[in-house]
């Protein structure tokens, strides 16, 4: 009944246009404030989901990636390629990650697929030792 109601109202050239010029300003409003909250406010140290795998990372450690992951779930880091990848990982054996940064690709490939074998490389130090703690953190060692 109340559906009924609402669509006639929907439907009404002279209220839609009202409503319409009324509502536009504010969704522009809401846009730009959710524009600039997913900006200014971090996530920092928080559990994400990314494509149905739980991803946990710890303080102060990929504050980008989690940040982005966090507002905009899958959409927030290369959404495509993850997709590339994850069919090449449920068919594969072995996965190399070189240049692995924190090591997102491979503790996502190693949730995918536990079994999977994997070789992570980061060559630079300071870099290594987040990508080690990325590990612990998401219950993997090396």
């Amino acid at each position: 009944m109340t559906k009924k109601y609402f669509n006639i109202i929907r439907n009404n050239y002279v209220i839609s246009k009202l409503l319409r010029t009324v509502l536009k300003p504010m969704q522009r409003l809401c846009n730009i404030l959710d524009r600039q909250i997913k900006m200014k406010v971090w996530a920092n140290g928080e559990a994400v989901n990314y494509d149905g795998l739980s991803i946990q990372f710890p303080k102060n450690i990929g504050v980008g990636f989690c940040s982005n992951i966090y507002w905009n779930g899958v959409d927030g880091f290369e959404h495509r390629t993850w997709r590339i990848i994850r069919h090449f990982i449920e068919c594969a054996d072995y996965f190399i990650d070189i240049g692995s940064n924190i090591g997102f690709y491979s503790v996502l490939a190693m949730k995918v697929k536990p079994a999977i074998k994997l070789s992570s490389f980061e060559p630079i130090p300071s870099i290594y030792e987040k990508n080690v703690f990325f590990h612990r953190a998401n219950g993997f060692s090396f």
